[in-house]
């Protein structure tokens, strides 16, 4: 299967950038609807494990939040390789958006 491997920047210290990413699958399955289904998250203290349907396909992911970073590694089925990028990109977007 693909991977996704992502470190995300940000300023506002583990505990706030925790509070914002407990908020992100809720706030991706809202805004993007038509095209998630099935999006469940658990947290283990700063780690975070979220399942959805993008479009169909399953896809998981672990976020871990730190002091100063966001990481995030998942992975796709083959047949959602083709959509990689755009995912990827609506990921960071949306990523970089609430750790503002």
């Amino acid at each position: 299967m693909p991977r996704i491997h992502m470190l995300l920047p940000h300023a506002l210290g583990s505990a706030e950038a925790l509070a914002r990413m407990q908020q992100f699958v809720t706030r991706l399955a809202t805004q993007y609807a038509h095209h998630i289904s099935h999006a469940e998250q658990r947290w283990e203290g700063n780690v975070g494990h979220f399942e959805l349907h993008l479009m169909g396909f399953p896809v998981s992911a672990v976020v871990t939040v730190g002091e100063a970073d966001v990481r995030m590694e998942g992975t796709m089925p083959w047949a959602a390789a083709l959509f990689r990028g755009r995912i990827e990109e609506t990921i960071r977007r949306e990523v970089a958006a609430l750790l503002k």
